[in-house]
C-alpha cells in the first residue's frame, strides 16, 4: 500500500514539520499547511495556489510573545477567505483569525482560560451548516471547548476528555469524531449528541495502544467512511519497527483497514474537493522519519467498491454542497458509453445540460458554475442533477441516477 502514494514535496516545503493541512472548499489548487516547532525556519502558515507546486508564507501577524508552533487550522465552510488557526508556545497559545485568505491575521481570544490550555490547541472545527458553532480541543490538559458565537467566546464543555488532535463532523451537527493522543488507551472518539458524551471507536485498530493525529470523512461515499492517521504498538508486515500508518473505516469505527504509509509520521490528512486524492502531511518525528506532503489517488479503491453495486456507473454527491459559486460533479463509468448530465429545477424545468457525449470507462468530473444554458446565473435553491448512462451495447437498458444540489447565493 505505501507504493500507491506519491510524494509531492517541493523545494519550498521539503524538510518542514507539517502540523496540519487543509484544502480550500472550492478549489483543489489551494491548500494551507501549518508548521510545527521542529523547523529550520520560523513556524507559521504556508499556502499554495497551484496544488503544491510552490508554497509561500501566509502568516503575517502570527507568533508573538514566545509562540513557537501553529498547529490546527480551519477554513470557514461558507466564507473560504475566513481562516482560523491556533498557536502554542512557552507563554500560551491564541486563536487567530484571517479574513483575507491568510494575507494577514489578528488575535481573536486567548484559549487558555487561565488554565494554560492555549499552550497546545490540538483541533478546531466549524459546523458546516450553523457556522456560529465552533469546537476546539485544548491539547495541553485534554479539555473540550465550545463556542456559539463564531469563536469570539469559549466555554469548557468537558474537562480532561482527551488530548484531541482533530475534530470532524459526521452526518449531522450532533455527530462528531475526534482523534487524540493517550498513553493508556486508543483515543479515537465519537459523539452523537454534539459533544456532550463520547465513546471510543478504535477497538478495531490493531495494537495495545494508539495515538491518532488526523481524520477526514469521504462524504461522497458515506459520512461513516473515515480515514485516520496514527501510530500503534503493532508492527505491520515483515518490516520491523514500522509503527505509523493510515487507516480507514467504512462503518463509523466498527471495522478498520490498514492503508500503508507505515514508515511516515503522518500528522494531517485532507481530501481534494472531488475526493479523488487523499493528501497526507508528514510531521518531523524529530528527524527520524521522512517529511513532506504525500498524495494518494483513491479512485482504485472507489472502483473496487462500485463493483459491488449492480449498475454500470456511480454518480458521486457534488462537492461542495451547498455551494457558491461553483461545484464539482464526479462520476465513475465501468465501461464506455453515452453520458448525459442534466440539471433540473424541482418543478422539472431543464436548467442546463453539462455533459452529452460518449465517454470511456473510468473517472470523470465536470464543474457547474450555477448558470443556465444561456449563461445566466440561477437563483438560490435546490436543483436536481440527473445522470443518464447508456452502455455501449445497443441492447443494454439506459440507467439513471439523481442527486440533489443546493446553491446558496
Amino acid at each position: 500500500p505505501p507504493n500507491f502514494y506519491t510524494n509531492i514535496r517541493t523545494s519550498s516545503l521539503f524538510g518542514l514539520d507539517v502540523a496540519n493541512l487543509v484544502m480550500h472548499p472550492d478549489s483543489s489548487q489551494i491548500l494551507y499547511a501549518t508548521l510545527g516547532s521542529a523547523n529550520f525556519t520560523s513556524p507559521g502558515v504556508v499556502k499554495t495556489t497551484d496544488a503544491g507546486a510552490s508554497w509561500f508564507r501566509a502568516d503575517s501577524g502570527i507568533y508573538v510573545d514566545g509562540e513557537t508552533s501553529v498547529l490546527p487550522i480551519s477554513i470557514h465552510p461558507k466564507k473560504p477567505n475566513v481562516v482560523f488557526a491556533a498557536t502554542g508556545g512557552f507563554n500560551g497559545g491564541w486563536l487567530y483569525k484571517s479574513t483575507n485568505g491568510g494575507t494577514s491575521w489578528y488575535r481573536c481570544i486567548d484559549l487558555s482560560g487561565g488554565r494554560g490550555l492555549g499552550n497546545n490547541v490540538g483541533a478546531i472545527a466549524i459546523d458546516p451548516e450553523s457556522t456560529q458553532y465552533m469546537y476546539a480541543s485544548a491539547y495541553s490538559l485534554g479539555d473540550f471547548l465550545k463556542s456559539t458565537d463564531s469563536g469570539e467566546t469559549w466555554n469548557i464543555s468537558i474537562y480532561n476528555l482527551a488530548y484531541g488532535t482533530d475534530i470532524v463532523f459526521g452526518e449531522s451537527r450532533s455527530t462528531l469524531y475526534m482523534t487524540g493522543v493517550s498513553s493508556s488507551t486508543k483515543a479515537m472518539l465519537k459523539s452523537t449528541d454534539g459533544g456532550a458524551t463520547w465513546a471510543n471507536i478504535a477497538n478495531g485498530i490493531p495494537g495495545n495502544y494508539g495515538d491518532f493525529f488526523a481524520m477526514v470523512v469521504r462524504r461522497s461515499i458515506s459520512s461513516n467512511d473515515l480515514f485516520v492517521s496514527g501510530k500503534t504498538g503493532t508492527q505491520f508486515g515483515s518490516d520491523s519497527g514500522k509503527v505509523w500508518g493510515v487507516f480507514e473505516t467504512q462503518n463509523g469505527g466498527g471495522d478498520w483497514t490498514y492503508l500503508g504509509l507505515d514508515s511516515i509520521a503522518i500528522g494531517t490528512l485532507a481530501f481534494s474537493p472531488d475526493e479523488r486524492y487523499l493528501f497526507a502531511g508528514a510531521a518531523s518525528a524529530r528527524g527520524i522519519k521522512p517529511m513532506g506532503i504525500y498524495r494518494r489517488d483513491i479512485i482504485t479503491e472507489v472502483s473496487t467498491e462500485i463493483e459491488q453495486v449492480p449498475t454500470s456507473f456511480h454518480l458521486f454527491q457534488n462537492y461542495p454542497n451547498p455551494f457558491n459559486p461553483s461545484t464539482t460533479i464526479s462520476y465513475i463509468l465501468k465501461e464506455r458509453g453515452a453520458v448525459r448530465l442534466t440539471m433540473y429545477s424541482l418543478f422539472g424545468q431543464r436548467i442546463t445540460t453539462l455533459i452529452d457525449e460518449k465517454q470511456v470507462g473510468g473517472y470523470h468530473s465536470v464543474v457547474w458554475n450555477g448558470a443556465d444554458e444561456k449563461g445566466n446565473p440561477v437563483s438560490t435553491g435546490v436543483y436536481l442533477l440527473r445522470m443518464l448512462f447508456q452502455p455501449q451495447g445497443l441492447l443494454d437498458i439506459p440507467e439513471f441516477e439523481t442527486k440533489k444540489i443546493m446553491l446558496l447565493r
